[in-house]
């Protein structure tokens, strides 16, 4: 049975997305990663609080987290029983993230803490969009990469496509519910 689930994928595939619909079947606990890392302005916690943090939620005996940051990696990998890897194409993962930051801006969306995506996310050197296309392949290596050395103590599920993801999802164990 599955306790601590880890959701990774390049930015904008739909990680929480997955991770809340898990949380809704299992009744596990979901923390993504972005809310602890930035706070209403954006500003990042330093790496220390952020590692204490996600070393808290990690500790816990069930949880569902959602993110990719590195820095965290050798936390969140290791004690995860489950990876859901979304390894979407770079076409995918662009026509969501066009998408999803167009819609968060004109809705004026709350990311949480009042955290609210700007048009500067679009265009420019904080180009949320620019980030993807560069780092889409070297995420997927380096993902290759930590299967490699965490694998073998986790149970790896690649997921290629959001059908995949889907169906995936549909095969998880529902909890009953006390209403």
């Amino acid at each position: 049975m599955m306790r601590r689930l880890l959701v990774v994928g390049p930015v904008s595939a739909g990680k929480t997305r997955l991770s809340l619909a898990v949380a809704e079947r299992t009744g596990l606990p979901h923390v993504e990663l972005d809310a602890v890392r930035f706070d209403a302005n954006w500003n990042q916690l330093s790496e220390a609080e952020f590692r204490e943090h996600v070393q808290r939620w990690a500790a816990e005996c069930a949880w569902i987290i959602d993110g990719n940051y590195a820095s965290v990696r050798d936390i969140v990998w290791r004690r995860a029983d489950t990876i859901a890897w979304l390894d979407y194409s770079k076409a995918v993962v662009l026509r969501r993230i066009l998408w999803r930051t167009l819609r968060r801006i004109a809705l004026r969306e709350d990311l949480g803490d009042g955290r609210r995506e700007r048009w500067t996310r679009l265009v420019g050197a904080d180009s949320i969009i620019l980030w993807a296309v560069k780092s889409h392949g070297a995420l997927r290596k380096e993902y290759e990469r930590a299967t490699e050395v965490y694998g073998s103590d986790v149970l790896v599920v690649r997921l290629r496509s959001p059908r995949d993801a889907q169906r995936w999802l549909e095969h998880i164990e529902s909890t009953p519910r006390a209403d």
